[in-house]
């Protein structure tokens, strides 16, 4: 195994599932050597604890250490994944934004945010899709009007595209550019 893996392993293993797993562990074993101890006298003889309570906590045990290694592996491949998508995204030559069902940022990348100015107060999970279109207009990165009534204008225009169909449009930018964006509403 390399150091990197091993890193990556160690890493899951801090998680809440796994260290919860550990603790469960650690607390079979403790009711085993405390119920074999049996300090009151009042349960079965040692020998018949111990062929009825090892097997129990040696089951749960491997049980519970395959349930850790299982979460690990699947915490290991989330994060690769997780590395990929953002490798992938960041390395697009297009911008690219998500927003969900309310409305709010939820993806995007560097390119998407140099288009558009957009500071990096409106660059986090969940800011609102009127915000971003609000800085662009009320900022003049589009071209026409920077007032109050062109920001309720624009998201006018907006809210009626159809929530089913792709649709596109060019956004003309005050400096002269043009961008073409393409709406990909998703279930």
């Amino acid at each position: 195994m390399s150091a990197k893996r091993l890193l990556q392993w160690l890493r899951a293993l801090l998680r809440p599932a796994p260290l919860f797993g550990v603790a469960m562990i650690a607390v079979f074993w403790l009711g085993l050597f405390y119920l074999l101890a049996d300090h009151h006298g009042s349960l079965a003889s040692p020998e018949q604890r111990r062929a009825l309570f090892l097997p129990v906590v040696v089951l749960l045990t491997v049980l519970e250490l395959i349930v850790i290694t299982a979460s690990i592996r699947r915490q290991v491949s989330i994060e690769e994944t997780n590395l990929r998508f953002n490798t992938a995204l960041e390395n697009l030559t297009h911008g690219i934004c998500m927003f969900d069902g309310d409305k709010r940022l939820v993806v995007w990348n560097e390119r998407y945010a140099s288009l558009y100015r957009l500071p990096r107060e409106l660059l986090k999970v969940g800011a609102r899709h009127e915000d971003i279109i609000g800085h662009r207009v009320t900022n003049g990165i589009l071209k026409g009007e920077t007032g109050t009534g062109a920001v309720d204008k624009k998201l006018g225009a907006l809210e009626k595209l159809s929530s089913d169909k792709i649709s596109t449009r060019v956004d003309e930018l005050a400096d002269g550019r043009l961008i073409r964006v393409t709406r990909q509403p998703m279930p």
